[in-house]
């Protein structure tokens, strides 16, 4: 059995994973532009799912989004940003 050591941020980690879950879920049947704005959202920021610099840590412990994806395994199509998904248009891929 590995185990992952101990990192005393990893609460903001399962924050942002049930913050996910919990929009997911209110947002059915999901379709894509919704899921766009889900990976773009602010609360609890700056530890939100969309994430910029927390200028009230050090530079070096600086964590930001740089691309979110989206990907229908259905249709065979990937759906990227480029950069943080509230600032950019995502592109569709078709991968079939």
């Amino acid at each position: 059995d590995a185990t992952e050591p101990p990192n005393p941020r990893r609460y903001l980690s399962e924050f942002r994973q049930v913050r996910m879950e919990t929009l997911l879920n209110e947002q059915k049947p999901l379709d894509v532009k919704s899921i766009q704005e889900i990976l773009g959202d602010h609360k609890n920021h700056p530890q939100s799912l969309c994430r910029h610099r927390d200028n009230m840590i050090p530079e070096s412990q600086h964590i930001i989004t740089k691309t979110s994806m989206i990907m229908d395994l259905e249709d065979q199509k990937i759906w990227l940003s480029f950069g943080q998904p509230c600032k950019n248009d995502f592109k569709m891929y078709d991968v079939s």
